[in-house]
């Protein structure tokens, strides 16, 4: 789904403005495989519009880091699984709504690993480019044995 991988960078770069658009015009347009998927992204709507500082879709939008991020998705899908077990009736909610939370951190987990990765590339690179400059500026005498 675009719209999850748009409202995941939104996210990640802090956009609460571009954010809410996402998430409203997604619930506007109705594109869901089910209405706990629905529920979930009005949740999301609802706490960014409210600016739900102790809320997770709100930590995202202030860069949690990749420990905690972590340690929700393992929590997640360990309710996935434990919820339909303990009540059948549960079943849809556990697949879909919490399943949408899985989907939005690890969209959002992919988008941090490869900017921090590109962050790291692009550090590496530069550090070359000043070893390159360095040692140009500063040629050693090379030894030669006759």
């Amino acid at each position: 789904m675009e719209q999850l991988n748009n409202l995941a960078y939104a996210l990640k770069i802090g956009d609460q403005k571009k954010a809410l658009s996402i998430l409203r015009s997604t619930i506007n347009n109705g594109e869901f495989k089910n209405e706990w998927t629905r529920i979930a992204w009005q949740g999301w709507l609802k706490a960014l519009e409210l600016n739900s500082k102790d809320s997770l879709i709100f930590q995202l939008l202030n860069n949690i880091p990749l420990e905690t991020l972590s340690k929700y998705i393992k929590e997640f899908k360990n309710y996935m699984k434990t919820i339909p077990q303990r009540d059948p009736e549960k079943k849809d909610f556990a697949k879909y709504y919490i399943g949408s939370w899985i989907d939005i951190l690890k969209t959002y987990e992919s988008i941090n690993l490869s900017s921090d990765d590109l962050a790291e590339r692009s550090e590496n690179l530069k550090k070359l480019q000043v070893e390159e400059t360095t040692s140009e500026a500063s040629p050693e005498k090379e030894n030669y044995e006759y």
